[in-house]
């Protein structure tokens, strides 16, 4: 859900992901590993936030889930680990995806300052780039990337993958 330059989360009440939430609150409380990753698949937005209007008690166990996250860097052991995973867009820029472009060129970039950082500790930082996956909106940025050079969206894929 889209409020201002804000992406808002959850866009329903969700009973059920509050419910996972706290339990990934339990694991790690109880001195297990746990990551909870949002996708933001928009160009028009600036920032991530809760949609406290339409789920307060999901905002209050997410709050207390990136708690939970802070406190656990301290008790990060020699191996520990830490993962990112952004998009190809860190390494080849999309233009319609501006924002989305420059969000996660920051968030390689806070990877790599973690991973010098944390490194004399012994505690891995990495930084993921997936290959191209089909979804709804990878296909519909394929078929306007397309339309807008008069070509086709397997032709469009093929000279993304090319560039590698």
């Amino acid at each position: 859900m889209k409020a201002g330059d804000r992406a808002l989360f959850p866009d329903a009440i969700t009973e059920r992901g509050r419910k996972h939430l706290l339990a990934l609150v339990d694991r790690v409380n109880a001195g297990e590993r746990a990551v909870l990753m949002f996708v933001v698949q928009r160009s028009d937005v600036l920032s991530v936030g809760l949609a406290d209007a339409i789920d307060p008690a999901y905002g209050e166990a997410l709050r207390s889930a990136l708690e939970t996250a802070r406190a656990a860097r301290p008790h990060l052991a020699v191996g520990g680990s830490m993962l990112f995973m952004t998009s190809a867009s860190t390494k080849q820029p999309v233009g319609v995806l501006a924002m989305s472009t420059v969000f996660r060129a920051g968030v390689a970039a806070l990877a790599k300052l973690l991973a010098d950082a944390w490194a004399a500790d012994g505690i891995r930082v990495n930084h993921l780039i997936p290959g191209r996956i089909a979804t709804p909106r990878l296909i519909s940025l394929d078929a306007d990337a397309a339309a807008r050079s008069g070509s086709t969206p397997e032709a469009v894929r093929a000279g993304i993958e090319a560039r590698g």
